[in-house]
């Protein structure tokens, strides 16, 4: 969705939207010199609207779906980071 990468489980469903739980999504800010951006692994629902951990997001807007390896540094994060 607008350029948007999400990390989370993945379930298709019948219709047109595929639900994700326990969303996470890289968030991007200027790094200390301005060729370069420091990137950071958010769990959804951490905003300020506090937001559930889940999303039904339009297949229409997913490109691809991957699975992360278990020695993926985000994959390591998220079983990590679980609440």
């Amino acid at each position: 969705m607008n350029g948007q990468t999400y990390f989370g489980r993945y379930y298709d469903r019948l219709g047109a939207y595929a639900k994700i739980e326990d969303v996470y999504y890289l968030q991007q800010s200027p790094g200390s010199d301005s060729t370069t951006t420091d990137s950071r692994l958010v769990r959804r629902g951490r905003e300020l609207h506090a937001p559930s951990s889940r999303m039904l997001v339009p297949k229409s807007a997913i490109l691809f779906v991957e699975d992360l390896s278990d020695l993926s540094p985000i994959a390591l994060f998220m079983k990590q980071d679980r609440p």
